[in-house]
């Protein structure tokens, strides 16, 4: 049966975004704690204590020393706010098999006023509640522990970050917090096996550069960082069984070139599914109504990195990606 071929296409024209990089993962079910990297006040008042105050629990039982805990205030309004952790370079959202949160609590028990913990979930765009202070009792340092549930690695997004919302059900009592932990379970994946094709990759570029002469525009440069995030990509989808711009780790395409380490000012990047040969591939994209002409063709981008991946057994077999860019 012939492979089924798709095209896909995405332009993008936004800011640079920094992203941390990946390094080797470690040994699976590996456990990591992670500590707050910040917090901020959106509604209500805070203590303004440093965020070092909830990386060490100190409090417990009546204790009361306001340079060892942060407290979340209600002057008139219920207290929101947010506190951000990093995964770190390490590890990736796919590696995550189970996030625990631990707060270190002090204040009002849950029948006078709730306060509510939520993860946010960076694919559906909303907070997921996780816990509250149900099992604390009123004036007495308590150590929640709060578990995400099922797929964790929603709440991690492609930089690796994580972020922790703390609010009050009402404006009638404050909190205070010891200590605030990340408690992170994370198994690498093994590698997946592909086939690349470097002779390919460099086909694609030359047939690129046969139509930008046809209309007068420069060739594109083959780019050794573009060809990395567009080789991530055509891999990921090979291994991971998907057709998307969007990757199994939630980054998106200046994601993936901004942490290659390329530094763009307009980036597009085209996809390609089910196409056997580089001729195929770039006919298709030609061919195509939606855009991927015009990116192959844009006098706009002067750089160019193409991955290629095949992998038997995966729903469209061959995987391109073409990742096209200029430089500040």
């Amino acid at each position: 049966m012939k492979a089924r071929s798709l095209l896909l296409l995405t332009l993008l024209l936004a800011a640079v975004v920094s992203v941390l990089p990946v390094g080797a993962v470690q040994a699976a079910g590996t456990t990591v704690t992670r500590k707050p990297l910040n917090y901020k006040t959106l509604a209500g008042t805070d203590g303004g204590q440093p965020v070092n105050a909830l990386k060490v629990r100190d409090q417990s039982g009546t204790a009361d020393n306001p340079l060892k805990y942060v407290s979340f205030a209600t002057p008139g309004k219920t207290y929101r706010g947010t506190q951000d952790f990093s995964l770190g370079s390490t590890y990736k959202a796919s590696d995550v098999t189970g996030i625990s949160l631990r707060v270190n609590y002090k204040g009002p028990a849950r029948s006078a006023q709730a306060w509510v913990w939520k993860l946010y979930d960076w694919k559906a765009k909303r907070w997921v509640k996780i816990g509250d202070n149900a099992a604390a009792q009123s004036g007495v340092w308590k150590l929640l522990i709060f578990n995400a549930g099922t797929s964790p690695q929603r709440f991690v997004n492609a930089y690796g970050k994580i972020r922790v919302q703390v609010s009050s059900g009402n404006a009638s009592g404050n909190a205070k917090v010891d200590f605030e932990a990340l408690q992170i379970t994370v198994e690498p994946s093994p590698a997946c096996a592909v086939q690349e094709n470097s002779d390919f990759e460099t086909q694609v570029i030359a047939l690129f550069n046969a139509e930008r002469a046809k209309v007068g525009a420069a060739p594109l440069a083959a780019n050794a960082k573009l060809a990395v995030s567009s080789q991530r990509h055509s891999t990921d989808m090979a291994c991971n069984k998907f057709f998307d711009h969007t990757g199994s780790d939630g980054s998106s395409p200046w994601q993936r070139m901004t942490q290659a380490g390329y530094t763009w000012i307009t980036a597009a990047e085209n996809i390609a599914a089910g196409y056997s040969t580089p001729a195929s591939v770039v006919a298709g994209w030609m061919a195509s109504t939606q855009g991927h002409r015009e990116a192959i063709l844009n006098p706009a981008y002067e750089d160019v990195g193409v991955g290629y991946a095949y992998k038997s057994g995966s729903p469209w077999g061959h995987y391109w990606t073409a990742d096209f860019g200029a430089q500040p």
